[in-house]
């Protein structure tokens, strides 16, 4: 078989694998009805993940060993950055807890009791564990219901073990946890998550010891030892994985409120439930509404309160909040969670040393993370000067009121423990693969002489015309064209449908003229209208090939295309030995 033959013979699999007469991706609006899981993540043919070359060391999100208990990788790519695990001094320091003592930062609330104290609060001091950061919301203590006296709580306290090890989820985010905890054999310890359903791949401790992770039903994390001799202070690193989805929340969909599963559902106390009902009533919220709808509403509602002087005490505090709109974050978020849990959409109230905030379940994205602003003169963070900082995949779709644009939650103000250069990090828009049609993928290594690289540094990038499908994009203008070794890139699998801003997996191949894969070169990744030939293409990803030739590249799905069917083309500019090349 000569080479343009297996180049087609290729493409050929990649065709009949989709069951169609061509490589498209119809993207779609999130489906409400759609009975399995809305974004899961879609596996290539090949079980293995395709990797890069040893020139760039990565092609995977981790560096080093497979995660697995009691080994971590050596880095993670993440972002822009490659970040290494962290170091395993086993101490405190920069005035981090000790988990499993009490102590700030280091406990978890079992109950929350609203109060009067509706002012701005004057300093507030936060202790980092993630890098990269989360600043300031680390998950250390989650309450899903309320009992008679207004009292939030824990509807259940009961652990279930939690697995450890396995690859890194394609399109989800990585970071690293670093916590000191005090183990005894037998006993729970509460530690940080950075979402409710992370996923531990690997750890770490120092001395070493074995680990059980457990959570709770309002997903609280928790880690114990059973081996007998291990007592004392640990060092626990640990690598964990989150959707990306928790931290940018796509719009709430056009799902009904009361179709949402009623086992979701928390039951409220029968005094409580009726002040909630006046309170609904009041804002006009019912349940033949959409659930978009309700939550712009609650959410604008809650974000406008100010921290201001306390409300008169009527003795209902729930009431009394909601009237005045006084109160900072913990305030909000109290009175936002009671009253959606009211009306028949899943809330909590989750909160730090710091902050406090709400989560809502939805059946079209689980849950996600919803900050309603808080109220202070000073935020301190520590233990993070190290750090990178994370950002969120898209904009707070939610309305914005004024009362909540300037705040600590969005390291706006006098934030202290922060270099200038960490707060615009975490307030620039997020560049990952896709979203805008110029996307620039995440994919980081190391150079031989061991600094960091990424794709704008390699040869074949955006250093000529962009190489893409259709006549409106150009090709390759060389005079020594001729002299180059042709070349073949191919779409081998993708997605047949997706949602828009999920992420789904291309799959693609760049071969020579002999047949033989090209490693290390970059791969472009385009969507172009059904039927158009390629034209009115845009870029969505970008990926490097392994050894092989081959690529697997993740490409979030704009979510300000119109929905319809798109072709997925890929490409590769070429450089002074290849010729550029575009796939049929």
């Amino acid at each position: 078989m000569n080479a343009m033959s297996r180049s087609k013979a290729i493409a050929l699999l990649g065709l009949l694998a989709v069951g169609g007469s061509g490589l498209t991706v119809a993207l779609a609006q999130s489906n409400p009805s759609r009975p399995t899981k809305l974004h899961e993540d879609i596996r290539v043919p090949n079980e293995q993940q395709a990797r890069t070359s040893a020139r760039l060391g990565m092609g995977v999100p981790i560096i080093g060993p497979e995660p697995a208990a009691r080994q971590n990788p050596t880095a993670i790519a993440s972002q822009e950055k490659l970040l290494s695990k962290p170091d395993d001094a086993n101490k405190a320091e920069n005035g981090e807890p000790v988990h499993g003592r009490s102590g700030f930062g280091a406990d978890r609330q079992t109950e929350a009791h609203a109060d009067y104290f509706t002012g701005a609060d004057n300093e507030l001091s936060y202790v980092e564990v993630f890098n990269p950061s989360i600043v300031p919301f680390k998950r250390m203590s989650s309450l899903d219901t309320v009992r008679a006296d207004y009292t939030l709580v824990l509807r259940s306290a009961a652990l279930a073990d939690i697995p450890v090890g396995g690859k890194p989820t394609p399109g989800h985010d990585l970071f690293w946890g670093s916590v000191m905890v005090e183990l005894r054999p037998g006993f729970d310890v509460p530690i940080p998550s950075v979402s409710p359903n992370m996923r531990i791949l690997s750890y770490e401790t120092t001395p070493s010891t074995s680990l059980i992770f457990s959570k709770d039903a309002a997903d609280n994390y928790f880690v114990r030892t059973d081996e007998a001799g291990s007592k004392g202070s640990y060092r626990v690193i640990f690598l964990s994985e989150a959707s990306p989805r928790y931290f940018a929340p796509s719009p709430a969909g056009g799902i009904l409120v009361r179709n949402i599963p009623q086992d979701r559902v928390v039951a409220l106390p029968s005094e409580v439930q009726k002040a909630a009902d006046g309170v609904l009533d009041e804002m006009r919220l019912h349940k033949n509404m959409r659930v978009g709808e309700v939550l712009d509403k609650l959410v604008f509602y809650f974000r406008s309160f100010d921290a201001k002087s306390p409300p008169p005490n009527t003795g209902n505090v729930y009431l009394d909040l909601y009237n005045s709109q006084a109160g900072v974050c913990r305030h909000r978020s109290y009175a936002f969670m009671i009253t959606a849990n009211a009306l028949g959409i899943p809330s909590r109230y989750v909160a730090n040393e710091a902050h406090a905030w709400v989560e809502v379940w939805l059946p079209e994205s689980d849950w996600m993370r919803i900050d309603l602003g808080g109220a202070a003169s000073t935020l301190n963070v520590s233990n993070a000067e190290d750090k990178s900082m994370y950002r969120p995949r898209g904009e707070d779709p939610f309305p914005q009121p004024e009362t909540y644009e300037e705040n600590y939650t969005r390291l706006e103000g006098d934030v202290k423990g922060l270099r200038d250069d960490q707060i615009a990090e975490r307030q620039a828009p997020y560049e990952g693969s896709g979203g805008q049609g110029e996307g620039n993928g995440s994919f980081f290594g190391q150079g031989e002489d061991g600094s960091d690289i990424d794709v704008e540094d390699l040869p074949n990038d955006d250093e000529g015309p962009l190489t893409g499908p259709g006549s409106n994009l150009p090709e390759e203008e060389d005079a020594d064209r001729a002299s180059k070794i042709p070349t073949f890139t191919n779409v081998l699998a993708t997605a047949s449908a997706g949602f828009r801003g999920e992420t789904i997996n291309v799959t693609a191949s760049l071969l020579d003229s002999q047949g033989q894969g090209i490693g290390g070169m970059l791969i472009n990744v385009f969507l172009a209208p059904a039927g158009m030939g390629g034209n009115d293409s845009f870029r969505v990803g970008r990926g490097v090939t392994d050894d092989a030739g081959l690529a697997t590249i993740e490409v979030e799905l704009p979510t300000d295309q119109e929905v319809k069917t798109y072709e997925v083309y890929t490409s590769f500019n070429g450089d002074k030995t290849y010729q550029s090349s575009v796939s049929e």
